[in-house]
């Protein structure tokens, strides 16, 4: 069997500079949720084209999917 595989930065998903950490802290908990909630449905979607999420590690997730 062949695959194909995808790596996602989350960096990348939650679109913040370092200079937004202080406007991120502030409002902590509430994007806190809506970043997460984003992620789940960005991962979610990904799983319903095919993709498995196979590992997490450097801030990096990555995925495959068959051919």
């Amino acid at each position: 069997m062949k695959f194909e595989y995808k790596i996602i930065n989350l960096s990348n998903i939650n679109n913040r500079d370092s200079h937004d950490l202080d406007i991120y802290e502030n409002k902590n908990k509430q994007n806190s949720q809506q970043l997460e909630k984003g992620l789940h449905e960005q991962i979610n979607s990904l799983g319903k084209e095919g993709w498995e999420l196979v590992s997490v590690y450097n801030n990096n997730c990555y995925f495959k999917r068959a051919l």
